[in-house]
């Protein structure tokens, strides 16, 4: 369960890959995947927060929880993940300023032509453990 807390954590200075300070946030609804996600997550020494939907995650922003990077999915049940990106960039700060991570098995020219409109990164599933290291890397320096 991840901490409320009124400000991320200052992550400047800390080597790329020492995040054990970071708050990540996964939304994904396929099972096996966000397991997937979580265990390279805490493996890398993040602390990983799930949501198996859109409403799941935009209720964790509402509670007041902030992350450091959110890995998102496009492909969600209830609400697209486009949807929750538009949520998290309309939140008052420090909300919208967090970092997302596109994670998508859509891999048309338009979907990535979305991503690169939102100014977010995009990967195309099936992911591996280096490319959500690398993604860890580049986002929490």
């Amino acid at each position: 369960m991840a901490r409320r807390a009124t400000q991320r954590h200052d992550l400047r200075g800390v080597r790329p890959w020492d995040v054990s300070k970071a708050r990540i946030l996964i939304v994904e609804d396929e099972v096996l995947i966000l397991g997937f996600l979580q265990r390279v997550v805490s493996l890398e020494g993040a602390e990983a927060c799930t949501a198996s939907d859109g409403a799941a995650a935009i209720a964790h922003l509402a509670d007041g929880l902030l992350f450091d990077l959110v890995f998102l999915d496009i492909g969600l049940p209830d609400i697209s993940g486009w949807d929750v990106l538009r949520h998290i960039r309309v939140r008052p700060l420090p909300h919208c300023d967090t970092p997302v991570v596109i994670l998508s098995a859509q891999t048309s020219d338009n979907t990535r032509q979305l991503a690169l409109a939102a100014g977010v990164p995009f990967l195309a599933k099936p992911v591996t453990a280096a490319d959500l290291r690398r993604a860890i890397s580049d986002h929490l320096r």
